[in-house]
């Protein structure tokens, strides 16, 4: 006989912490669990049991591994885990009964379905009741034994098994798994917000796009170009891939392509070193003119404190000047290799160091490391004398994209 799931229940840990608002963070969860699986064609029912959310199988079986990626693509989850249901009432219930019942014959099945020669096993047991009649010790020991007694399984190892049977037992029910996987975390996205974030081609930024997405933030970007893009080819460039892989995250990105050819064209004067600078305030200025129209409350990029030139603390108070809105920085205390581990954790890193034309790269000509507020707004003056003409012809001559769940979407 084999073990065949007919449940996937959902653990959204940091949820449960939410108090009198819990209610309004777990319907956002639903529904976005219910909106990604329906963009894969499964129209799964979904149900709410107390800190768990369960998903029910349907008749599309055989597409279980696409849903359980999906599932740990969904920021709000902390675990997920397909299992067997046993309509079992604990109320009242003898351990004895317990032990030999319903639950004991699906343990066994999945036992058989999952195991591999010289692998040693464990059994764990859950209480989630407040059954006192029922030892969750014994049943470990009663259901473990029965494995080695009844299946091929040579033996167990409690510190470090190749295999853990789990057995959690509801009031409502038992369910028995196995494979548990363990989800992105944090908050459902929207719950904390909508943010703006600067969206380059290289490493940094994507990762800083995840991380304030997992803390529940609905995230747009923001991309400088240095090439005018055609709008049915920008899906296709690195820019265009990498929005279409966050999305998968975001579960929804609008992204905003300005080509910034008019600041070179604007900009006056011989160089200084001072040009970076007075790129990224340019940019955080556009930014910010963007947010407004978008109701994002703030802005967000990859800085990693003193990793370049124009990330000192100088450099990024120079930046904060200009801004009205908060700049979030959420890789700020990253080292190079901790982003780039996270890069490839989340799919962007591949991406991300294919050959592209980086708008921070090809301003910056031995930029300055210390920049000074006022300094730089004289030197705005002087060399970019039309600054709001300038922020309305990049921000007219921009193109606008969607993505969702990881597919390009079109114009919004």
């Amino acid at each position: 006989m084999n073990f065949y799931p007919d449940l996937i229940a959902v653990h959204c840990a940091e949820l449960v912490l939410k108090g009198r608002n819990r209610a309004g963070f777990t319907d956002r969860l639903v529904q976005q669990i219910g909106a990604r699986l329906t963009s894969i064609g499964l129209h799964w029912p979904i149900r709410h049991r107390g800190a768990r959310l369960l998903i029910e199988i349907g008749a599309e079986r055989d597409r279980l591994a696409q849903a359980l990626q999906a599932l740990g693509e969904i920021p709000g989850i902390a675990a997920y885990f397909p299992a067997q249901s046993c309509g079992w009432d604990l109320a009242g219930e003898d351990e004895d009964s317990l032990a030999n019942g319903p639950v004991r014959t699906l343990l066994l099945d999945l036992a058989r379905t999952l195991h591999r020669p010289g692998a040693r096993f464990a059994v764990r047991v859950e209480r989630h009741t407040h059954e006192r009649a029922i030892s969750a010790r014994r049943l470990e020991h009663e259901w473990g034994r029965a494995i080695l007694e009844e299946t091929p399984w040579p033996g167990v190892n409690l510190s470090d098994p190749d295999c853990v049977f789990h057995v959690a037992l509801h009031p409502e029910g038992v369910l028995v798994y196995a494979r548990r996987h363990t989800g992105l975390g944090g908050l459902p996205v929207g719950s904390s917000g909508r943010v703006l974030a600067l969206l380059s081609g290289g490493i940094d930024s994507p990762v800083a796009v995840f991380l304030m997405a997992r803390r529940g933030c609905t995230v747009n970007c923001l991309h400088f170009s240095a090439n005018y893009l055609d709008r049915d080819r920008a899906d296709t460039t690195p820019v265009g891939r990498l929005a279409a892989q966050l999305s998968r995250y975001t579960q929804r990105l609008d992204l905003t392509v300005v080509p910034y050819t008019a600041f070179d064209l604007a900009l006056t004067g011989p160089p200084d070193g001072y040009e970076l600078v007075l790129f990224r305030r340019f940019m955080v200025r556009v930014a910010e003119q963007l947010a407004r129209t978008q109701r994002a409350t703030a802005l967000v990029t990859g800085d990693s404190l003193s990793q370049v030139a124009s990330q000192t603390l100088e450099n990024l108070t120079t930046l904060n000047a200009v801004a009205t809105r908060p700049i979030f920085r959420p890789l700020i205390g990253f080292n190079k290799q901790e982003i780039i581990d996270f890069g490839r954790k989340i799919g962007t890193y591949d991406i991300s160091i294919e050959p592209y034309k980086d708008c921070c790269a090809l301003i910056a000509r031995r930029p300055k490391t210390r920049s000074q507020p006022d300094r730089l707004t004289a030197l705005e003056a002087k060399r970019l004398p039309d600054y709001p003409d300038l922020i309305d012809t990049v921000l007219g001559e921009s193109i606008r994209l969607r993505f969702v769940a990881g597919r390009s979407a079109g114009a919004p």
